[in-house]
């Protein structure tokens, strides 16, 4: 349903509904992002998630939406995780902090 070339409309149009995007918060575009990832010792590593994409809203707001293929208590822990090892590759270099936005129930 999503996830693969050619469903781009239909994830923009299930997005703006389920965040209640709307006006200049509306999504317009999406981008599909590749899951697999090389880890340092070169290894590969897919994760689990069903549809990872870049979004752009009528705003040109750009954000990242990561849906995930089962509920897994402690997500969002692994998501504070997740960004802040993020931060932490980029350095001592200077830089902003996006909005994090979560939705779903935690078990």
């Amino acid at each position: 349903l999503f996830g693969q070339e050619g469903s781009e409309p239909r994830l923009v149009d299930f997005l703006n509904t389920v965040l209640g995007a709307t006006g200049d918060d509306e999504i317009t575009k999406v981008t599909y992002l590749d899951v697999t990832r090389n880890s340092i010792q070169n290894r590969t590593v897919h994760f689990d998630v069903k549809v990872e994409c870049d979004c752009t809203t009528r705003a040109g707001k750009r954000y990242i939406v990561e849906m995930q293929k089962s509920r897994i208590p402690g997500h969002s822990n692994r998501w504070v995780y997740y960004g802040a090892r993020e931060l932490e590759m980029l350095g001592a270099r200077n830089y902003e902090l996006a909005q994090a936005q979560t939705s779903g129930e935690e078990r």
